[in-house]
């Protein structure tokens, strides 16, 4: 029953129309199911439907296959883009390598060249020699050291070995040292030190060996120079050249010692031998005085010499022996006793 507004009465409702109005509203929820269930039918499937025109959401299992055959391909992508770029260095390598080679192969022909117009400028006739100087000889003659040299004129220069031609040279025992120098175009200097005879020393035959103040031996001569003799030696090769054996040598440390002495005291022109036999009684002789002195050791020579001056100047004249190795007279005082 349906109250009626208008008529504020009851009405009583036709069963059929009853029914009508419930199979439309059945009709309608069966339609909105239906929509519904359409609805539900139109949401896509992705993992199983493919539609065209739609890209297809890929799942996580082909998205990790996916990123891996990218990896893949970006690794092999970058391996050949590795081997096109070590290639190409390696290009560039061969070709720094043969601009280097053709390069050096420039400069070998240039310097070759070079060297090849030098040795010819330096063969040439402008360089013969057409004169030879030697300096400083005041011993040995300048042609005896030419000789020696082998050097000869119109002989090219720049031929001479240096080495050779000095020690040459050098095979006379005067010969300390020696320079050869190029005075160019045509010259050629030789410039010598020599040594210098200081002492003699008697041998047999009555021959002189001439000895220097480093004890070489010079020369072996039969003339007698104006030097003083040094007498009790042991050396007995005297051979040009050589130097005298170690315990002459000493020896003769302590002649130059007298002789610096005997020199600052004037009176060294006056010593003509020395007998140093033994080193505790060293014996002067003093020809041209008349005297023979006994100096005892080296030690304190410089009062010894001084005592040896003043006894000269105050017994001139007289022929006698000085003692000075204070066995007669132990004031320290020179002992003059004449020979009658």
């Amino acid at each position: 029953m349906k109250k009626n507004n208008d008529n504020d009465e009851f009405l009583f409702l036709d069963p059929d129309k009853k029914n009508e109005k419930k199979n439309k509203k059945n009709k309608k929820i069966k339609e909105k199911k239906k929509k519904n269930k359409n609805k539900e039918e139109n949401i896509i499937d992705y993992d199983n439907e493919i539609i065209v025109g739609v890209k297809r959401i890929d799942t996580e299992k082909d998205s990790n296959e996916n990123k891996k055959n990218k990896d893949k391909k970006k690794g092999k992508s970058k391996k050949k883009q590795k081997v096109k770029n070590n290639k190409k260095v390696t290009d560039i390598k061969k070709q720094k390598k043969k601009k280097r080679i053709k390069s050096f192969l420039k400069w070998i022909i240039i310097i070759t060249v070079i060297l090849a117009g030098i040795i010819l400028f330096l063969a040439s006739p402008l360089f013969n020699i057409k004169y030879i100087r030697v300096e400083n000889n005041n011993i040995i003659t300048t042609d005896e050291i030419i000789s020696l040299s082998g050097i000869k004129k119109e002989e090219n220069s720049f031929k001479i070995n240096k080495f050779i031609t000095e020690n040459n040279i050098k095979k006379n025992a005067y010969i300390e040292d020696v320079e050869i120098k190029r005075e160019l175009p045509d010259g050629v200097i030789i410039n010598v030190k020599e040594r210098v005879p200081t002492y003699l020393l008697e041998v047999e035959d009555s021959k002189y060996a001439y000895i220097n103040n480093q004890g070489y031996i010079l020369e072996i001569s039969s003339m007698k120079l104006n030097l003083p003799i040094i007498k009790s030696y042991k050396t007995t090769e005297m051979v040009p050249g050589q130097r005298l054996i170690v315990e002459d040598l000493e020896k003769l440390e302590t002649v130059l010692k007298i002789m610096e002495n005997a020199k600052a005291n004037e009176i060294s022109d006056l010593i003509t031998q020395i007998d140093i036999n033994d080193g505790s009684d060293i014996i002067l002789y003093l020809e041209s005085e008349g005297k023979t002195v006994y100096i005892g050791d080296a030690t304190d020579i410089n009062t010894k010499i001084l005592l040896l001056k003043k006894c000269l100047e105050g017994e001139k004249g007289k022929i006698g022996d000085i003692f000075l190795n204070g066995k007669i007279n132990k004031t320290n005082e020179a002992v003059f006793r004449e020979k009658v």
